[in-house]
């Protein structure tokens, strides 16, 4: 049976808007706790329904934002865990760190390339057997003192930021703007959505949008320049 306290979002999850350092008997402060980061809070749904807090394993999902080139994060962990690169479970999603068995709280850290700078999403996976458990994410920044930051720690800017979930791109956006033969015709280029309109106007103030003709719910438009100014917008009524 799941013991642990039941989330309030979707699943029985928890939506955390700070960093992962965690101790199952936070929150402590000063001395106290397990890791390299103080304060540490309590693990979210730990202790559960019996009220212990052993044997007991927690997942978590972020997308990270990296920049591009090596990257160096770390897992303080007790006991074990395992980060992939993934939005969810899978068997076959690349693992970029890992440590199997029981441990105090300790450092493993691992280094990757990240080929563009960008949002990349992670899935961190820790377990828990008897006595004590903590569990800290973190990156390496480099620098003499190593400068370990959690990650999505907004006190440090320098801290890699942690996001929940991507959005799609709106349709209200031009994906392209070329002007061709030295500015003689115009091609744009957008996602293409049920609604939306190219308009056009010669001023920006004083005068209405108009509707480009046979655009609605079309993706590009190409015409030749004839006028010394026009502006375009995507509009969805």
């Amino acid at each position: 049976a799941n013991e642990a306290l039941t989330g309030p979002a979707a699943g029985g999850a928890y939506e955390l808007s700070g960093t992962i350092n965690f101790n199952q008997d936070g929150p402590t402060s000063g001395i106290v706790g397990e890791g390299g980061f103080r304060p540490d809070e309590a693990f979210p749904g730990i202790p559960g329904t019996t009220g212990h807090a052993d044997f007991f394993t927690t997942e978590t999902f972020a997308w990270l934002e990296l920049p591009a080139g090596y990257v160096r994060l770390g897992v303080n962990s007790d006991d074990g865990f395992r980060v992939t690169l993934h939005e969810g479970p899978d068997p076959a999603a690349p693992l970029l760190g890992v440590f199997e068995g029981g441990r105090g709280a300790a450092d493993t850290v691992f280094t990757f390339v990240a080929p563009a700078a960008g949002l990349y999403p992670f899935r961190l996976v820790h377990y828990d057997g008897n006595q004590g458990s903590s569990l800290e994410w973190f990156a390496i920044l480099g620098g003499a003192d190593g400068r370990k930051r959690l990650l999505n720690d907004r006190t440090h800017p320098e801290a890699p930021r942690a996001w929940r979930a991507l959005l799609a791109a709106s349709p209200l956006a031009f994906s392209q703007v070329v002007l061709e033969g030295e500015g003689a015709r115009i091609s744009l280029k957008w996602t293409a959505a049920a609604g939306v309109r190219l308009q056009r106007r010669s001023a920006l103030s004083g005068n209405a949008w108009n509707d480009v003709p046979g655009t609605n719910g079309q993706g590009d438009y190409a015409e030749d320049t004839a006028v010394a100014a026009a502006f375009y917008r995507l509009f969805q009524p």
